[in-house]
């Protein structure tokens, strides 16, 4: 296997599962004149030695031009580079590649002399080429020519560290007139800058002229291979096939249309009037969108027909609508890692409220070794106003041995997903050994990983395409539950009571079952039977009912004896594992605890707290607890919200002395404190920011006031008209300050108290005034709001407007209909570019900003159009 160097940073990996149909379909429709050609496919192991010299120099000229040892000109098979071959093979099964240590200049040079027949002839190949400006890696090619019987050779091109990459994207053309009827070798020289380079392959070369256009089509796959039922009436999945040209230049009309068998009504077309030059490709969108209103398989079928063409041009591709799957990839192609601890996945858009149940992963063929790998699934929500990223739920999970070459589901907890955000799905691997992630190699996918400022960094290579990894989602529930069973943790335990604060107690059924119906919310509850222990634990519920098992172990009855110098102590009080008992006359409390270990305080007005770990067992348990004379302290804490309202339930805790919860005053008492200074405490209640102070005790009692504050959350508001964004809509959120949507009608209030019902107003000139109500429980909410006109002189949206390649590398075409305007907008609203009085196929270049999604606003006299673009 010949060494690579991965795109993605040495710690990357990815390999081929050999499973790819890499024959390209070209639909050929002119002649052409070949004086040579070459795919490699033909050789099993090397280059034909009467076809074909590889040699080695100390410099360009090729002055001392010698037989060249390995690294070298090789063919490259699908099983070279570690069994990633075929990302190097443009069609067929073979291509010439270089690895990137190859040393010095290293020649690839026809054996035999052409003779240019005429000013028409051309040299054209295919060409994978890449740098990397992020690393400072860059690869250095060239094409050289020699006349017959001569013995310099002539720079014909070059490639450096200025040029483009290229992976098999666009074939190479480069003019051989100056050589009309002269003979010569064509040289192809990798040159090696301290192994500062990319491998490099290129093939099917050709020389040659061509009489007529040599046009083919390609199906573009959607942006979603899969979408759920639920969410896919609000995807706009729009049609795009690319038209390349392979021959001379192309100037005529053509019409492309699309079918849909399941689609029976769908019909869409646009005219193809563009000047189609050799070696270029363009992209159409078809202007109508199709309605996938049911579950099942959709094939579309693109045509390409025209005057000109001998018959028609054809090719497919196909969109699932499924009950709960979301999907980018199309299949599993072959294997990729980016690295230990790094994350890698896909982000999906999120228009109405789901649940997040599972997620799929596809795994390659490859199995990482004899033992399970471990792995991290972990969803972002991204905001949609300033693009951050805020982990919501991670699990670690293991690769299984057997989890190759197929689909997998791991399911996660129920995982609320708010309308009007886009989530990312990632998985981390979690040792050295490569997990071999799925990825599809279609040339127009893409996947993220986060960067160092917590922001997404696109990643777009046709040798990876997009990666498999999948969201499950189900339906939220607006009735949920908290379903229990209680057992002794082999049978279940009837009659068990549930508390929970605010609600009417519950008892378990023969089964050990309760089911209570909750809102959405976060409770504490307590499970309790007479002879067993409690158990206390909290629940968060979110549009999902949750399923709890609890286990009651058996109480055992401990005793504990307070006293101090022989003598009992009455009023002492006990506290252990959140239960406590007052001392009788005798000195005595007792309190039903769990076998195992605890830690016991106890506190008296005038003695010393006592802090003591016990063991307690199925047997009788007596504890003799001896406290010491001094002069102590009461200190009373009152805890209250931003409202003063008192806070019941709050958990006070000294260290060393454990905690008390405050009751429905908001009090909790500790007594028999000692003088001191900088005494620490802290407060704690779910929903509530946790607050560490300290307090001192000088001469007497004390009372500690404090505030909590409530977590708070924001409300991002999406306005838009049904189509598109509105700009400067002002949103009233009751007792908040007023904030205006920008370009992508986004607006975000910050810091909201939650609150079950929040009424709201969005108001724009022209649009009848939206009222609503928002509820905030325990988690931020998107919401989208639809304006209406309320009145006819609105702009019209319109799709006279075309963009292409998207996504693309900041350089981008923009076809419409007589002049237009263009604004350009990042994620956060920030205007990058404008510019006025644009014509039709007008060039934009936005190739100087950061790799991310950009809205183009483009406007005409009639018409404007609105529409996202993803730069890599």
């Amino acid at each position: 296997a010949q060494e690579e160097r991965m795109p993605y940073g040495p710690n990357s990996f990815y390999k081929n599962n050999g499973q790819i149909d890499l024959t390209k379909k070209q639909n050929k429709v002119s002649t052409t004149e070949v004086l040579f050609e070459e795919n490699f496919d033909s050789y099993e192991t090397n280059f034909d030695e009467n076809k074909w010299d590889v040699f080695r120099s100390t410099d360009i000229d090729g002055t001392d031009l010698a037989e060249a040892n390995s690294p070298k000109w090789f063919l490259c098979k699908p099983t070279n580079f570690a069994g990633n071959g075929a990302t190097y093979i443009n069609s067929g099964t073979r291509s010439a590649a270089i690895a990137y240590t190859a040393p010095n200049f290293t020649w690839l040079t026809t054996k035999e002399a052409v003779t240019i027949t005429s000013n028409e002839v051309a040299l054209g190949f295919w060409l994978y080429f890449y740098n990397n400006t992020t690393q400072s890696i860059f690869t250095n090619f060239h094409v050289l020519v020699q006349e017959d019987g001569a013995n310099s050779w002539s720079l014909l091109n070059s490639w450096n560290q200025e040029s483009t990459n290229n992976l098999f994207e666009k074939r190479v053309i480069v003019s051989l007139s100056n050589y009309f009827e002269k003979s010569i070798r064509i040289a192809f020289v990798y040159e090696n800058q301290d192994d500062n380079g990319y491998q490099l392959a290129i093939d099917d070369i050709f020389v040659g002229t061509t009489t007529g256009p040599n046009l083919s089509i390609t199906a573009l796959p959607l942006d979603f291979s899969a979408v759920p039922s639920l969410l896919v009436d609000t995807m706009k999945l729009s049609l795009s096939a690319k038209v390349q040209n392979l021959g001379s230049k192309f100037a005529d009309s053509l019409v492309l249309s699309a079918n849909i068998p399941l689609l029976e009504e769908y019909n869409s077309y646009i005219d193809v009037t563009d000047t189609i030059d050799e070696g270029d490709s363009k992209v159409y969108t078809l202007p109508d969108n199709p309605n996938f209103d049911t579950q099942g398989v959709y094939w579309v079928y693109f045509n390409l027909d025209g005057d000109t063409l001998p018959e028609p041009l054809y090719d497919s591709t196909k969109f699932e609508v499924t009950s709960n799957l979301f999907a980018t990839d199309f299949g599993v192609a072959g294997g990729f890692s980016l690295g230990n601890g790094t994350l890698i996945g896909n982000l999906y858009p999120i228009k109405l409220p789901v649940l997040a149940s599972a997620v799929q992963i596809g795994w390659s063929s490859f199995t990482g070794g004899s033992e399970p790998l471990p792995f991290g699934i972990e969803i972002f929500e991204m905001n949609p106003v300033d693009s951050s990223l805020t982990s919501i739920y991670t699990k670690t999970l293991q690769r299984e041995v057997d989890h190759a070459n197929s689909f997998n589901s791991y399911l996660i907890d129920d995982t609320y997903l708010a309308p009007g955000a886009s989530y990312f799905v990632a998985v981390k691997q979690l040792s050295t050994s490569p997990i071999g992630i799925g990825y599809d190699m279609e040339s127009t996918g893409y996947f993220y990983s986060p960067n160092q400022l917590n922001e997404l960094e696109l990643f777009a290579n046709p040798a990876i395409g997009n990666l498999a990894i999948r969201l499950i989602i189900s339906e939220p529930s607006e009735t949920n539950f908290l379903n229990l069973t209680v057992t002794d943790g082999e049978s279940p335990i009837q009659d068990a009571t549930i508390q929970i604060e605010g609600l009417l107690d519950t008892v378990s059924n023969e089964e050990g079952k309760v089911s209570i119906e909750l809102e959405n919310g976060t409770y504490i509850y307590t499970v309790a039977k007479e002879g067993f222990a409690p158990v206390t634990d909290t629940v968060k519920i979110l549009y999902a009912s949750v399923d709890r098992t609890i286990v009651l172990h058996p109480a055992v009855d401990v005793e504990f004896n307070v006293s101090s110098t022989g003598t009992p102590l009455a009023g002492a009080e006990v506290i252990v594992s959140g239960q406590s008992a007052v001392t009788n006359d005798t000195g005595t409390a007792t309190i039903s605890l769990a076998a195992g270990f605890h830690t016991v305080t106890v506190m008296l007005s005038g003695y010393t707290p006592v802090v003591q770990e016990i063991e307690v067992t199925s047997e009788a348990n007596t504890f003799n607890i001896e406290m010491v004379a001094a002069t102590t302290y009461d200190a009373v804490f009152k805890v209250v919200d931003e409202l003063e309202s008192p806070l019941q339930n709050v958990r006070v805790t000294i260290p060393d002395l454990g905690y008390k919860l405050t009751n429905d005053s908001g009090e909790a008492t500790f007594t028999g404190l000692i003088a001191d200074v900088d005494i620490a405490y802290t407060l704690s209640k779910t929903g509530f920011e946790t607050l560490s102070k300290t307090f001192d005790i000088v001469d007497s009692n004390v009372e500690v006031k404090d505030t909590l504050i409530s977590y708070k959350y924001d409300v991002t508001f999406e306005v838009t008209n049904g189509t598109v964004p509105i700009n400067n809509a002002t949103i009233t959120l009751e007792g908040y300050t007023n904030v205006t949507s920008n370009f992508s009608g986004l607006a975000l209030v910050s810091n909201v108290i939650p609150n079950d019902s929040i009424p709201f107003t969005v108001e724009k000139t022209g649009y009848a005034t939206y009222k609503g109500s928002v509820a905030v429980v325990d988690s931020d909410v998107r919401l989208t709001v639809v304006l209406s006109t309320s009145t006819s002189t609105d702009v019209e949206n319109s799709d006279s407007f075309t963009i292409y390649p998207n996504p693309n590398n900041g350089r981008f075409y923009v076809e419409g209909n007589g002049k237009f305007s263009i604004h350009i907008f990042d994620v956060t609203g920030k205007l990058i570019l404008s510019d006025e009085l644009l014509s039709a196929g007008s060039i934009i270049d936005i190739s100087n900003q950061p790799s991310g999604i950009y809205i183009l606003q483009l406007k005409g006299s009639e018409h404007f159009k609105t529409i996202k673009i993803v730069k890599h």
